[in-house]
């Protein structure tokens, strides 16, 4: 029984590293994107339904937005929900990728900080969860 509390132990804080680890990327890549993104005024133009069940269904907005030198381009929002976060003929404030404006998304206000929420979540979760199996494995008797 030791040996299996140790197992899970650190199996528990290797997935508490992991998680670190994607929340370190996901920040490096948030601070890359916003120092180097343009923001524009888009206007959701339509709003995308995709069913989830039976009996319920995502909204996400298609939001058209005109880079400063460059042609209108349009995108799917990745923030949906039931019911749609925004209506049709709403203007949206846009991030979109400089280098290459086809990488946009409705600025939310998110900052590269935010991005390491959820991970440090799990991270915390796990480590906990691996302290207290090492812990356990230290009391058991054989």
């Amino acid at each position: 029984m030791r040996t299996g509390l140790r197992l899970f132990g650190l199996l528990c804080a290797v997935a508490g590293l992991a998680a670190a680890g994607y929340g370190f990327l996901r920040y490096q890549t948030e601070v890359r994107f916003l120092a180097g993104a343009g923001h524009v005024i888009g206007r959701v133009v339509e709003i995308q339904t995709t069913p989830v069940d039976e009996q319920d269904n995502r909204y996400c907005p298609i939001v058209e937005f005109t880079p400063p030198k460059g042609k209108t381009l349009s995108f799917v929002d990745t923030v949906c929900g039931s019911p749609s976060p925004h209506r049709k003929g709403d203007n949206v404030p846009v991030l979109y990728e400089t280098a290459d404006p086809d990488q946009a998304r409705i600025d939310a206000g998110t900052t590269a900080a935010s991005q390491l929420a959820q991970p440090a979540t799990w991270t915390l979760i796990a480590w906990i969860v691996a302290g207290l199996a090492l812990w356990g494995s230290g009391r058991v008797r054989a």
